[in-house]
């Protein structure tokens, strides 16, 4: 009797949180659907029919078998990088509450010198402001881009408006980094470290393919050299489309030919691209498994849709369509949830955004409302990792379900709205 309550609880609570548009900090907003939930305790199922969507649909369950991938916890986020540190600071704890595997965060150096006490000094600042403690609630993943010492000053002089997006003098970039890994190590920080940011992209990149491999190897010498246990890794493409199979095997093979270690292969995806190219990067890996054989698959900047109306095409009081911020994306994003769960070899996929002021991205935005797709990730965060069989008659509606010995759970997200 007490699982049945339980299981009936986590339901309405599903329902709830997902019928609702964007819910405050006082957990206000929202409506439950009626409908009509009955158990079958014989045969360890539930079943389900909904008064609301298509008449007479059935959605069902059975907690008495395994179905399907497990639901692996390799979910995190991705902070954009211009998101306010104090709205990072205030909801930092939303990390813990999501899970959050690991939190990408874009890592500066700035001043005028790259000295390591200057350096240390600026990290130490810049956790600060990321929020206090913010690593007991998720492993740091520093996307490491911009070394305002390291611009050359012919560069400056020449394209002062994109300096930042040209190839570093590496005497100073290097030394940057090093201390700054050193800083993390000494603090017993754990982090990833991604070299870069779409360079494949010429408005980021202002330098050609052997400039980001030039880039990628004294990048990775230098954090290793301050911390032989960090954990490194690039090429954070945009796609592989983009990038080209022929430019990501050359970085396989110059790196492995130089000894440089390549501890995750990271790309990006709004668009559903990744059911295709995974299987591309795969293979890659795989031909070169002497060397690649223990490189992890990151997806370090992920979601469901590259919208038309999105902050890099239209200005905030524009925009039209916010796809991204209703009940209807929530079905979407799981099913992606299911792909991702289908590659084993993608360990951590960081969906964007968490955190911003104002973005159809943003999970929470900065009056502290959280869309649907954050309930969606919440609910998904705290179901055990068993799924069991579920189906649904409704094509609007997605079920999924799992068990464990101390709970279970099911999530039922209607696409209709």
């Amino acid at each position: 009797m007490k699982r049945m309550i339980s299981l009936l609880t986590a339901l309405c609570v599903a329902l709830f949180t997902l019928a609702g548009c964007s819910m405050g900090d006082d957990g206000t907003g929202g409506k439950v659907p009626s409908g009509e939930t009955q158990s079958d305790t014989q045969k360890g199922a539930l079943s389900m029919e909904l008064t609301e969507g298509t008449a007479g649909a059935q959605n069902y369950v059975d907690f008495s078998r395994r179905d399907g991938m497990p639901l692996f916890k390799k979910y995190s986020y991705f902070i954009i990088g211009d998101t306010d540190f104090a709205l990072v600071n205030k909801y930092a704890k939303e990390l813990k509450n999501l899970r959050s595997r690991a939190t990408r965060f874009s890592l500066t150096v700035q001043g005028t010198e790259a000295e390591e006490l200057l350096v240390k000094k600026h990290m130490k600042s810049a956790m600060s402001l990321f929020g206090n403690g913010i690593d007991k609630y998720s492993t740091c993943f520093w996307h490491m881009s911009y070394a305002a010492p390291a611009v050359k000053p012919a560069v400056a002089q020449m394209d002062s408006e994109n300096m930042y997006y040209y190839e570093p003098d590496y005497e100073i970039w290097n030394r940057a980094w090093s201390a700054a890994a050193s800083y993390f190590r000494e603090k017993k920080i754990r982090s990833y470290y991604e070299v870069w940011n779409e360079p494949d992209q010429p408005y980021w990149t202002k330098f050609d393919w052997d400039g980001y491999q030039r880039m990628y190897q004294n990048t990775a010498n230098a954090v290793r050299q301050a911390d032989p246990e960090a954990v490194i890794g690039g090429i954070s493409a945009s796609h592989l489309s983009v990038l080209g199979v022929d430019r990501y095997r050359q970085f396989l093979d110059t790196m492995e030919a130089a000894g440089t270690p390549v501890d995750f292969v990271s790309f990006h995806d709004y668009d559903k691209g990744y059911l295709t190219e995974i299987p591309q990067i795969q293979a890659e890996l795989s031909e070169r498994s002497d060397y690649y054989g223990k490189t992890q698959i990151m997806y370090t900047e992920f979601n469901v849709h590259n919208i038309p109306m999105s902050e890099w095409n239209v200005a905030a009081d524009q925009r039209t369509d916010f796809t991204l911020q209703k009940s209807a994306i929530v079905p979407e994003m799981i099913e992606a949830m299911e792909h991702m769960n289908s590659f084993t070899d993608v360990t951590v996929v960081q969906w964007a955004a968490l955190l911003q002021k104002s973005s159809c991205f943003a999970m929470i935005d900065g009056e502290g409302n959280r869309s649907p797709a954050y309930w969606g990730q919440y609910l998904y965060a705290h179901m055990p990792v068993e799924r069991v069989l579920s189906a649904s008659e409704d094509h609007n509606v997605r079920v999924l379900a799992s068990s464990d010995e101390g709970k279970s759970a099911v999530m039922l997200c209607n696409g209709s709205g």
